[in-house]
């Protein structure tokens, strides 16, 4: 049973107390292990605690390393403020050790799915009380109930995760339950929750073989970014602290601890305080990278965190100074068309997500036009015809040129001056980068559903406009990486090319399921790949079967796909 200490009258609301932040504690049984240790934290002193604590951390060393010196520092900060808060510690150092997810541990997962409901606040499908706890407060300095719709019409929160999304999760962490309760623990003991921004790796725009200094920057800063980031000033700097930043502000409204705010504020301020540009030939690709996570976390805070007395507020217009000169810009006039489709779908996610968080109409339609654009051609039907839509720009013209752009010029035919025709095989559902690798198909499908998660939040209906596409490449995608343990890859498969590497990847499969069974009702289906060995999926559906045979691994983060779990996994509207 949970308390939640609810003092209005709504039962679908978040329990919120304008005086007081309050704590949500999931009971455990008295005479259980853990509930004797439990009552002893909650009695003994501070002494007792630490001395508890530091067993525990010590286990917690054998078994899994430096993760244990993190828990240790953390609970006992935590504990020594309340016995609460120490009977939460100790829940989470327990649970490492059986049922929670951190460094890929196995995890009381809930992984069955259901399908093809409409939005609940409810317990999903084979969701279960986690025996890991997180303590879930409130605070009177958190904003839960009030989404803004802005002038333009644009809806705040509203980048990649709307107000209810938080609130539906946020809900199912405090009542403990899986998977939600153990990620939210894997993502506090993650390297990203406790990051503070780095920015000495930029140099200084007015000599680029300075290093930057927040301190005394000059004119400012600027990433220098080679491609395979050869060269590398700042480049990883800035894409870890905006994925960093948005950890934290997640963090913060799930938990409503206030020093994961201030740790989110101190990356967004202190970059916008000394950014001013990119310079190199991967920035076109790097600063969108970055502004996908930047925006989303920007996003969070400004709309839900107002600073208690003493602590540091969000600087709204420094940032927004920041991603008009040093973003804007590139994402407005950079020939993207002729790249490898997940260098333009990440632009379109990031120019969305600035032209949301601006309030900025123009280049709202402008990433619209873009994504219907792009996405077409990045998603081979065979309703398209013998062979896939050429993209703009004339760079892939003709069989020849459009067969090794899609081989990722792999074919010997490819490899000679001048090419000559592969004849590709395409495959129904195929992406323009299954044959260069699932890395980079999962980042360009990543940026494509965040895109259009923001645009659904929006009122725009990307999803419904290439349902058939997205769903065939979804479908195709996971079939193949599913069935490559055993099989291997189909024979014939990217026209039997050599160099292929295994289907490892990070595929935001918990958006386009939540978007297309949970939301709209309709299923994934399987569909036929010449040479695939035929194989069940649950409930006949491909991508529903890869959800849960990954359920319980370490949770996908990544330049724009992190956390869904906690954003996106059956929460509806």
């Amino acid at each position: 049973m949970i308390n939640y200490f609810n003092n209005n009258n709504d039962p679908n609301e978040i329990p919120v107390d304008s005086s007081t932040p309050r704590t949500v504690i999931a009971s455990i049984p008295d005479n259980s292990p853990k509930g004797v240790f439990r009552r002893f934290l909650g009695e003994a002193g501070i002494v007792g605690r630490v001395i508890a604590i530091l067993v525990i951390g010590g286990a917690m060393l054998t078994f899994i390393g430096f993760n244990g010196y993190r828990y240790v520092s953390t609970s006992i900060a935590e504990m020594l403020v309340n016995p609460y808060d120490a009977l939460n510690a100790a829940d989470d150092l327990a649970g490492v050790l059986d049922d929670s997810v951190v460094n890929g541990a196995s995890v009381d997962s809930g992984n069955t799915l259901s399908g093809g409901s409409t939005s609940s606040v409810g317990k999903p499908g084979g969701g279960t009380s986690s025996n890991s706890t997180v303590t879930v407060q409130t605070p009177s300095n958190q904003n839960t109930t009030r989404s803004i719709v802005s002038s333009a019409g644009f809806t705040h929160p509203g980048v990649m995760v709307s107000l209810g999304q938080l609130n539906t999760t946020k809900k199912r962490i405090g009542a403990s339950e899986s998977p939600w309760g153990s990620v939210t623990v894997q993502a506090k003991s993650s390297a990203q929750a406790t990051k503070k921004p780095t920015l000495t790796g930029m140099v200084r725009i007015d000599d680029l073989s300075k290093a930057c200094d927040p301190f005394n920057p000059g004119s400012g800063c600027v990433t220098n970014c080679g491609y395979e980031s050869n060269p590398n000033f700042g480049c990883k700097d800035e894409t870890g602290d905006a994925v960093a930043a948005y950890t934290q502000a997640l963090l913060w409204y799930y938990t409503g601890d206030e020093a994961y705010a201030q740790s989110s504020i101190a990356i967004l301020n202190g970059w916008s305080s000394v950014l001013r540009g990119h310079l190199g030939d991967n920035r076109a690709v790097q600063l969108a990278w970055s502004a996908e996570s930047f925006v989303r976390a920007a996003e969070i805070m400004r709309y839900t965190y107002s600073p208690t007395d003493g602590k540091a507020s969000f600087n709204v217009d420094q940032f927004n100074t920041m991603l008009q000169s040093a973003f804007v810009p590139t994402l407005s006039k950079y020939g993207y068309s002729g790249y490898n489709g997940n260098w333009e779908l990440s632009a379109i996610d990031a120019k969305m997500s600035i032209a949301v968080y601006t309030d900025n109409r123009a280049l709202f339609n402008s990433a619209l036009a873009q994504w219907r654009a792009r996405v077409p051609v990045y998603i081979y039907l065979k309703s398209d015809g013998p062979q896939p839509r050429e993209p703009a720009g004339g760079e892939h013209s003709g069989s020849t040129e459009l067969g090794c752009f899609w081989l990722s010029n792999k074919a010997e035919e490819c490899k000679t001056k001048p090419k000559s025709d592969p004849k590709a095989n395409y495959q129904n559902g195929q992406i323009q980068e299954t044959c260069r690798d699932f890395w980079h198909v999962g980042m360009g499908l990543g940026s494509m559903l965040n895109a259009a998660e923001t645009a659904a939040i929006q009122g725009v209906d990307l999803y419904g406009e290439q349902q058939e596409r997205i769903m065939t490449g979804l479908s195709y995608t996971a079939q193949i990486a599913l069935a490559y343990p055993s099989a291997g890859y189909p024979q014939g498969f990217c026209n039997g090319v050599s160099g292929l590497k295994s289907p490892s990847m990070g595929l935001p499969f918990e958006v386009a399921y939540n978007a297309y069974v949970t939301r709209k009702g309709v299923t994934f289906k399987t569909i036929s790949i010449p040479g695939l060995p035929s194989r069940n999926y649950s409930n006949g559906d491909p991508v529903r079967t890869i959800i849960e045979q990954n359920a319980g691994r370490k949770e996908t983060v990544s330049l724009m796909t992190a956390w869904e779990t906690l954003t996106h996994r059956q929460v509806g509207n």
